[in-house]
């Protein structure tokens, strides 16, 4: 399979997890997000050893020490995106919320109701904890995700999204709600930005070079 076939085949799968998503409801959503946090928790040493090998990458490319300890996980920051899961849950579901209402003339009743964006697609740099939180956040409001971390952090990325994706469709969650590029090289992200048929907004999180390059690039709302 070429590399367009395989962005193709990411974005017909998440367009058709998001449709599903939007029938799940609040209490499914909280329990993958519970069990998630309970997966990561008991892949500490997984990760652990997943991370030390983007590590000696990075240290092998000479890359700077700043990135390099934002690569960097230890068992307390593991616990930490755990926790962090435990804190979405508590948050309220944004789905179906009545965001205001008014009545015309003629009596017919308006009302402003919060739905799914539908397919979000984030990139970022080398924070290996995004990969969580995004996946989180974005299945919370019933949105399916495509991510694209950075090279850097390949390897714990990667670990990670699996245990995300183990957590959420054990509870219930559509498959493919969350997905990840497969392909670590910057070709991706072009490849990525190009999918303006699947993708419904694109969000970038990282530095002012990363940000202005995808707004310039890009077909789809950033």
């Amino acid at each position: 399979m070429n590399k367009k076939s395989i962005f193709q085949s990411i974005g017909q799968k998440a367009k058709f997890a998001a449709s599903k998503l939007v029938d799940i409801d609040g209490e499914t959503k909280n329990n993958a997000l519970k069990k998630s946090s309970e997966l990561i928790l008991c892949s500490i040493t997984e990760l652990l050893k997943e991370n030390k090998k983007d590590i000696q990458i990075a240290s092998y490319n000479k890359i700077s020490l700043s990135m390099i300890d934002r690569l960097t996980l230890t068992k307390s920051s593991i616990e930490n995106i755990a926790s962090n899961l435990e804190e979405i849950v508590k948050l309220e579901d944004p789905i179906g919320k009545v965001l205001s209402e008014w009545k015309r003339p003629n009596g017919l009743l308006i009302k402003k109701i919060s739905v799914p964006i539908g397919v979000i697609g984030i990139i970022y740099e080398s924070r290996p904890n995004v990969t969580v939180d995004a996946s989180a956040i974005s299945m919370k409001a019933s949105n399916a995700v495509i991510l694209r971390g950075g090279k850097d952090s390949f390897h714990t990325s990667t670990k990670l999204y699996k245990i995300i994706n183990e957590a959420f469709t054990s509870q219930g969650i559509p498959e493919h709600t969350a997905q990840m590029i497969p392909i670590a090289d910057r070709s991706a992200v072009d490849e990525m930005l190009q999918l303006e048929s699947y993708i419904d907004i694109i969000i970038p999180r990282g530095g002012k070079e990363l940000i202005q390059k995808i707004k310039e690039k890009s077909t789809i709302p950033v």
